[in-house]
C-alpha cells in the first residue's frame, strides 16, 4: 500500500511512463502466451501422430506375428516332407537292392549247369522271380507313363494331345503338372517335318579335349565322331544355307539333334541345283521339306533341286526332286558266309525261352538213358548225350534272342616295334587338328595343329 501511495504520489509524467512499461510487459506476456498456445496445439498433433504410430506398430506386430507363424507352419510341413523323401528315398534304396538279389538270384539259375531237376517246379519258381522282379522295376521307376496309339499329327502339340486322351478316354480331370512330354520312335527321313532349322548345324565336331578324355582307339568310336569327315571328302560344304527368314521352332532343334546324334545331314543347300542356295519351300516363306542323307549317301545323290510350286502335287509344298545312283556289284557267287551268334540273354523273354526249353523231358530221358547204362556206358555216350543238350538250349535259343553276325576282326596294319599305343594315338591327335584347322582355320587351330 505504500508503494502504491508513493505511485500515486508522483508526477502525470512518471505516472505514464510507469503505465507504458506495464503495458509493454503485459503485451510482451501476451505474445508470449499466444506462442506457447501454438506450441501447445503442436504438442496436440505430435500426441495425435504418435497415437497414430503406436496403431499402425501394433498392426506391424500382428502381421509379424502371422508371417511367424505362417514361417513355423512352412517349417513343419517342410520337415515333414523331408522324412516322407527320406522314407521314400529308403523304400527305394530297399527296392533297389531286393532287385539287385532277384537279378543274382536269376542269373545263378541261367548259369546253373545241373539242368536234371529243371521241371515244372522250377518253371513256376522263374515265373514267380520274373513277376517279382517286373514288379520292383516298375516300383523303382519314377514319373515314366508311355501313351500308345495315339495318331500322330504334325502339327500337333503332344502335352494337349495327352491332356486331351486323359480327359476324354481315361476320365480324369484332374489338374496334372508334366515335365518332359515328347513323341519318340521312327519317322521318315524324306519329306515335311514341319521343322525350322534356319542355318544351325546339323553336325557336331568333337571337342579335343574330350577325345583325350575317353582316350579310346576303338575304330568305331572315333568313326562316329569324325563321320562329318565324308563330306569334306566328297567336297560337301559344312556350311548350310537358307533363304528362310524365319526362327529355329521346336521341331528344328529336334531334327538337328536327331541328326547329331545319328550322323545324318541335310542335303538341302548343299548339293544339286540348291547348293549354296537354300531355295524356301513350303508356301514362298519357308523352309520345312527336307532330304537328309548319311555321309556315304551324298556321293551316290545325283540332281538334287527344289521344283517349282504345282499346285496338282501339293497345297502349300515344293516338290523335292533328286536321284540316287549305286555301282553294281557282280561278284555276288564271292560272297563269303558270315558265321553268326546267338544274341545275349534278354530277361523280357524269358517266358519264351522257359516255353521253348520244354523239351527238358527229352533231356531228362537222356540222362535217365545213361543211368540205366551206369556200367557201359561210355566217353561217346555222354559226348552224344551232351550234344543233344546243347542242341536244345541252342534251339530254343536261336528261335527266342534271334541270332546276329559277328564282329569280324581286321588285320592291324603298320605292326612295326616303333608303332605302340602311344604313336597311335599320338598320329590320330595329329590327324584331329589338321581336320580341325581345314574346318576353321583360325590361329588358335594352327597353333593347335602345330602342337600335336
Amino acid at each position: 500500500m505504500s508503494e502504491t501511495k508513493v505511485t500515486f504520489g508522483q508526477s502525470a509524467d512518471e505516472a505514464l511512463a510507469l503505465l507504458k512499461n506495464i503495458q509493454n510487459i503485459v503485451f510482451k506476456l501476451e505474445s508470449r502466451i499466444e506462442n506457447i498456445e501454438k506450441e501447445v496445439s503442436k504438442i496436440e498433433d505430435i500426441k495425435i501422430q504418435l497415437i497414430s504410430m503406436s496403431s499402425k506398430i501394433n498392426d506391424m506386430e500382428k502381421r509379424v506375428q502371422e508371417v511367424e507363424d505362417r514361417n513355423s507352419k512352412i517349417e513343419d510341413s517342410v520337415e515333414e516332407m523331408s522324412q516322407i523323401v527320406n522314407s521314400a528315398f529308403d523304400k527305394y534304396t530297399d527296392n533297389s537292392e531286393q532287385i539287385e538279389i532277384l537279378n543274382k538270384a536269376i542269373k545263378a539259375l541261367q548259369n546253373t549247369k545241373d539242368t536234371r531237376k529243371l521241371d515244372e517246379v522250377h518253371v513256376s519258381k522263374l515265373r514267380s522271380l520274373e513277376e517279382d522282379v517286373v514288379e520292383m522295376k516298375w516300383r523303382s521307376m519314377q514319373n515314366n507313363l508311355i501313351f500308345s496309339g495315339l495318331r500322330y499329327q504334325p502339327d500337333e502339340d503332344t502335352e494337349i494331345k495327352i491332356r486331351d486322351f486323359i480327359n476324354k478316354e481315361l476320365g480324369i480331370y484332374n489338374t496334372l503338372s508334366f515335365g518332359n512330354v515328347h513323341r519318340f520312335g521312327k519317322k521318315d527321313r524324306n519329306g515335311d517335318f514341319n521343322a525350322k532349322t534356319s542355318t544351325l548345324p546339323d553336325y557336331v565336331i568333337p571337342d579335343q579335349l574330350l577325345l583325350e578324355i575317353l582316350n579310346t582307339d576303338d575304330t568305331h568310336t572315333m568313326q562316329y565322331f569324325s563321320d562329318y569327315n565324308g563330306l569334306l571328302t566328297n567336297n560337301i560344304s559344312l556350311q548350310r544355307y537358307s533363304k528362310c527368314a524365319c526362327r529355329p521352332n521346336t521341331y528344328g532343334h529336334r531334327l538337328l539333334e536327331l541328326c547329331k546324334k545319328m550322323n545324318i545331314y541335310i542335303a538341302n543347300s548343299r548339293i544339286g541345283n540348291d547348293k549354296t542356295v537354300g531355295k524356301i519351300t513350303c508356301n514362298d516363306v519357308s523352309v520345312v521339306d527336307y532330304l537328309i542323307l548319311s555321309s556315304d549317301l551324298f556321293q551316290m545323290t545325283k540332281n538334287f533341286e527344289v521344283e517349282e510350286f504345282n499346285p496338282i502335287l501339293s497345297d502349300v509344298h515344293c516338290n523335292l526332286k533328286f536321284t540316287l545312283e549305286s555301282q553294281p556289284y557282280t561278284n555276288i557267287n564271292n560272297v563269303k558266309t558270315v558265321e553268326r551268334q546267338v544274341i545275349k540273354w534278354n530277361n523280357n523273354k524269358q517266358d519264351k525261352f522257359v516255353k521253348k526249353s520244354l523239351k527238358v523231358r527229352d533231356i531228362e530221358t537222356i540222362l535217365d538213358k545213361l543211368i540205366d547204362r551206369n556200367d557201359t556206358v561210355q566217353q561217346t555216350d555222354i559226348d552224344t548225350a551232351m550234344n543233344k543238350i546243347c542242341e536244345i538250349f541252342n534251339s530254343s535259343s536261336i528261335s527266342v534272342f534271334g541270332t546276329k553276325c559277328k564282329n569280324q576282326k581286321y588285320a592291324k596294319h603298320n605292326e612295326k616295334p616303333w608303332y605302340k599305343r602311344g604313336c597311335k594315338s599320338k598320329r590320330n591327335l595329329f590327324h584331329q587338328a589338321r581336320q580341325r584347322y581345314g574346318n576353321l582355320k583360325s590361329k588358335e587351330n594352327k597353333s593347335f595343329k602345330r602342337s600335336k
